[in-house]
């Protein structure tokens, strides 16, 4: 199967049918809009065509497609909506589709084979330089010369996060030419595999917490751009060497446009993998191994790194309820058993605010962020409750709390990194040798 452009409308003209009915074949079209939606618009209809107005439960129906180039293709959670032509006495009847698998019918996300998958992280190349193509000129003569190590992929590391997942860094070179042009990709990727058979569910969610690792890292939303299962059974014989056909996922994203308006640079990344090398398999692992607990928090701060044209108080919110959140989960037991206090003693937002400030006291930024735990706590009281606040009571408002919220989001990734196997000391290494604006206050 050729390489599928995913940053362009893809349009597959074929067939499209129920696993259950494969001789009801309806003709129709699949369009892919990058970044947006999948639809599938079909001229008739799977069953009589006045049942398409009364049928609604479409979200567990799986649809498979064979396209007029020959590719098999499966739809998955699809939302029906359907009109009818009185004149014409048929169907058109569309399907938004939350998950598109080009190059397999499969039963659904959470049937086990023998997969693997690499997915293509744009990020990621900047995040981890790839160095796979030297590129030289002469001083005399306009020579230009490109080498690489001759393999298209090179590992660069390789960690097992537990029993029976790795995951991979690969250096990849791509290139092709005709007579006008060579056009020669450097880019790094990673691979999931798994010593038994998994689910593309199970590797869709460690793509998700790579993706969510690699935010953190370069202080932004980042998201797949391409992810490839394959399967070890699918597969071509060339020259006595296996060629896996790929088994490309797609899904929609109807919101991400907007959150990539703006190009991210590499100078604003919180931290590098040349900065974290010598521990970055560790790390990996912790963050892949991390209490479940954390999920939440993990979460709450990758939404605030979202690029949004205004600031709210549910902005501050959504830093402060994550900080209260992470040290009642992983703090508040052992304070109350060192100050012999009982389970059932509520402590004050104030208590946590000031612990987790002393906790990681001896990073610098947190040292000069001069945090005031009173407007945090006033402020967390009145923009959750909106009562009128007293006159003694601190209640920050505008820049005030925006400038507030940007240093509570610094000590929160302290949290998160400490969780995640990073000492106080590696941390402070870390924001010295960053440029991020996440770390100016």
């Amino acid at each position: 199967m050729d390489a599928l452009n995913l940053s362009s409308q893809l349009v597959f003209e074929g067939y499209w049918y129920l696993p259950e009915q494969p001789d009801n074949l309806v003709a129709g079209i699949l369009t892919y809009y990058p970044e947006d939606k999948i639809v599938l618009k079909l001229i008739g209809s799977f069953g009589h065509p006045l049942e398409q107005f009364f049928d609604k439960k479409t979200n567990d129906i799986v649809i498979y497609g064979r396209t007029s180039d020959s590719k098999d293709i499966t739809l998955l959670q699809v939302f029906k909506k359907a009109n009818f032509n009185w004149t014409a006495g048929f169907a058109i009847v569309e399907y938004i589709c939350k998950y598109m698998i080009i190059g397999k019918h499969i039963k659904g996300l959470d049937e086990k084979c023998n997969y693997w998958a690499n997915a293509i992280i744009p990020e990621l190349s900047d995040w981890c330089p790839n160095n796979a193509i030297s590129f030289s000129t002469g001083n005399e003569n306009t020579n230009i010369s490109f080498q690489t190590n001759g393999k298209e992929k090179c590992l660069l590391n390789k960690t097992a996060i537990n029993d029976t997942t790795s995951i991979s860094l690969l250096q990849e070179i791509s290139y092709s030419k005709s007579q006008k042009e060579i056009n020669i990709k450097q880019f790094v990727s990673i691979d999931i595999s798994k010593n038994s058979p998994c689910s593309i569910s199970e590797l869709l969610s460690d793509i998700l917490m790579f993706e969510q690792f690699l935010s953190v890292a370069t202080s932004n939303i980042v998201k797949s751009s391409c992810i490839k299962v394959f399967d070890s059974n699918l597969y071509q014989d060339v020259d006595n060497v296996k060629r896996y056909k790929p088994i490309y996922i797609v899904q929609s994203r109807r919101n991400f446009k907007e959150i990539k308006a703006k190009e991210i640079n590499s100078i604003d990344f919180l931290y590098s993998y040349s900065t974290i090398q010598n521990y970055y398999s560790q790390i990996l692992k912790e963050w892949y191994n991390a209490p479940k607990e954390i999920t939440p928090i993990r979460t709450h701060l990758i939404d605030s790194l979202e690029r949004k044209r205004s600031f709210s108080s549910v902005d501050f919110l959504i830093v402060i309820q994550a900080l209260d959140g992470f040290w009642s989960r992983f703090r508040e037991d052992t304070y109350k058993r060192n100050n012999n206090l009982n389970a059932k003693n509520r402590v004050a937002l104030k208590d946590k605010i000031g612990e987790l400030l002393f906790e990681f006291s001896n990073i610098e930024i947190i040292q000069n962020a001069n945090i005031c735990i009173r407007a945090c706590v006033n402020s967390r009281d009145y923009y959750s409750h909106f009562y009128a606040p007293k006159s003694s009571e601190i209640v920050l408002v505008g820049y005030e709390l925006y400038h507030l919220t940007n240093k509570l989001r610094i000590l929160l990734i302290c949290c998160v990194l400490s969780l995640t196997g990073f000492s106080n000391a590696q941390i402070n290494d870390i924001f010295k040798q960053s440029n991020s604006n996440l770390l100016k206050i």
